[in-house]
């Protein structure tokens, strides 16, 4: 490798050029006889270079690292390893995190990405990464994948997915432990676990069979705070500490920048979370008890908590929940269900570890743990998927479904998306939130939506759904009495239905949908947005309805959007924009009043 600005040629050519040029002899013919040079003419260019100047000797691939470059700077240095082993190729550039190595230029240059992704290499197509080789993109390079969590990533029959094998030998299913729940006797008892950075061992217990591995302290991705948070050795190690930053960098165990992470709503809350875990509410925020809460027209830090990785609240506003970095969710809110509700999102909520996928309805919540779809809460229309119609304080598992990747919640209704692209939900129906071509007021098992087999993500609001479909279309159904399925009607609608909506440049979807409007990022990071503008929701600085869709006033470079009940906020790492509904003063903008165009929301980051 050389300066990108210069581009060197190896010696080798230098020579064979003079050879080209000379009308008479080898520019080797002026070396002084009897030196035996190792430098010669590769000729014919075979890769090799000859020490013949004198003695014919040993032939050499390489005597310097010069030798070795191609003049190229995104692949690195090459390297020359002796005569006999020859010419090592460079480990390619890695450019700071808001940049990238341009093949074409062949230089660092500054990426258009806005929010970029830690990815993980997925050797064995397994659909799970290991954390020790990594990517930070703006999308996921070949053979990388957004899961991680593989303990064996030479074996497609090792990750957090499979089922454990009784043999003795290996952690199938990448829980720390080996041979849990297999055969063992009474009594016995054995150390498991890894030792290493924050993890420590636990022990096994058998009673007929062996237990979890209880008492150990387990591997969690990488933050940036000076700990060797996933176990493997290194502190901090970027990507991973970028990624905890937002892209920013980690220096001495803390981001060098605050930035936004992400952000939600609910019908007069907005809940927003930075890089380094704090979380911030305007609206209505818990208050002096469970059964209280306090409103603040400007955002204020909840908790003291700096470890949030995720938020959520309700559609119904009346609580919410939140992910920590160890995977546990933390529920809070003003009254007290599900389960037990504090003030602050400080209490670990009982059943929740290794919660991944996660979102609350009028009065359930649900997550994704290893697969699996776990709900809690209200269950009058049978939105837990449990086959019951009985309210749980606790997680109960939702379906024999195995392979779920993502789950969204409306107010009554929840659904899933499997690994496939499959979609199904549970749950009421009446104005066709199943998407199964029925009406049915209530399911409580789950029921696969009609005719989409290629989700790749999802979107809920108070009574209907969108998916993004792998071909970059968008499908919607469920409530539409205000247009905000986006087909051209207001006409409910109980299976998928195309969105007719012109969408430049490709479609993101929100964290999630508005009560009675739809809004999506298109490709330059603006926002169009369609159905009910009585309270400005559409942002068009108009107050009129609209069915075939409308930009966003003034909001360009957005990496992430989210929907209230009539309200909406995208953001930047730098900074949020909201418009619509702010009755409690959610939109943060220092009023309670109704915006039909965004204004920004103060104090945050």
């Amino acid at each position: 490798m050389n300066s990108h600005s210069v581009r060197a040629l190896p010696v080798y050519l230098l020579l064979v050029a003079c050879v080209a040029c000379s009308d008479s002899k080898s520019p080797m013919d002026s070396l002084d006889a009897g030196v035996d040079s190792t430098f010669a003419v590769d000729a014919p260019i075979d890769g090799l270079i000859d020490d013949r100047a004198v003695d014919d000797g040993p032939r050499c691939a390489c005597v310097s690292n010069s030798d070795c470059s191609d003049g190229l700077f995104c692949n690195g240095d090459e390297t020359c390893a002796g005569c006999a082993a020859g010419c090592v190729p460079g480990v390619p550039v890695a450019c700071t995190p808001d940049s990238a190595c341009d093949e074409a230029t062949d230089a660092c240059v500054a990426s258009t990405c806005e929010l970029r992704t830690l990815f993980y290499r997925d050797a064995d197509g397994d659909g799970f990464g290991q954390t020790s080789m990594v990517a930070y993109e703006c999308s996921a390079p070949a053979d990388y994948v957004q899961s991680a969590g593989d303990c064996d990533d030479a074996d497609a029959l090792a990750n957090p997915l499979a089922t454990e094998v009784c043999d003795g030998t290996r952690d199938d299913d990448c829980d720390g432990t080996i041979d849990e729940r297999c055969p063992c006797t009474t009594g016995a008892t054995r150390v498991c676990g890894v030792a290493s950075g924050r993890c420590t061992r636990g022990t096994q217990s058998c009673a007929g069979v062996w237990s979890d591995c209880a008492g150990a302290t387990r591997p969690v991705p990488e933050a940036c705070n000076g700990i060797d948070d996933d176990c493997d050795g290194a502190i901090d190690e970027a990507p991973e500490g970028a990624a905890a930053c937002g892209g920013a960098l980690c220096t001495a165990g803390a981001c060098a920048l605050r930035v936004i992470a992400g952000v939600s709503m609910s019908r007069d809350s907005s809940a927003v979370w930075t890089n380094d875990g704090a979380l911030l509410i305007a609206g209505n925020a818990p208050g002096d008890s469970v059964t209280t809460v306090t409103s603040s027209v400007v955002p204020v830090r909840i908790g003291a908590s700096a470890d949030v990785l995720g938020a959520a609240t309700s559609t119904g506003g009346v609580f919410g929940a939140t992910r920590s970095r160890d995977g546990w969710l933390h529920f809070w809110g003003a009254f007290t269900y599900p389960g037990e509700l504090a003030r602050e999102p400080s209490l670990r909520t009982a059943g929740t570890s290794g919660a991944t996928s996660f979102a609350l309805g009028g009065g359930h919540a649900c997550f994704v743990r290893a697969g699996r779809a776990l709900c809690l809460g209200s269950n009058s229309f049978g939105e837990l998927g449990d086959g019951t119609f009985d309210r749980r304080s606790a997680p109960v598992e939702a379906s024999t479904i195995a392979d779920a990747v993502e789950v969204v919640a409306l107010s009554n209704t929840s659904c899933i998306r499997v690994r496939s692209g499959a979609v199904f939900c549970w749950g009421a129906g009446g104005r066709g939130e199943l998407g199964n071509g029925s009406l049915t007021p209530s399911v409580n098992v789950p029921v696969r939506v009609s005719g989409l087999d290629d989700a790749i993500d999802l979107a809920a609001g108070e009574g209907h759904v969108c998916a993004l479909r792998a071909s970059g279309s968008l499908v919607c159904w469920g409530d539409n009495t205000f247009g905000q399925l986006g087909d051209g009607s207001r006409v409910a609608r109980d299976a998928p239905r195309a969105v007719g909506v012109a969408l430049p440049g490709g479609v993101r979807l929100p964290e999630t949908l508005g009560s009675t409007s739809t809004c999506v990022l298109v490709g330059d990071g603006s926002v169009r947005c369609w159905g009910r503008n009585e309270d400005g929701e559409l942002g068009d600085d108009t107050g009129i309805d609209s069915l075939a869709g409308v930009r966003v006033n003034g909001l360009t470079a957005r990496v992430g959007l989210a929907g209230g009940a009539s309200a909406w906020c995208a953001w930047s790492r730098e900074r949020v924009d909201c418009w619509g509904r702010s009755d409690a003063g959610a939109l943060g903008d220092g009023t309670n009043t109704r915006r039909f165009a965004p204004v920004r929301m103060l104090d945050v980051p």
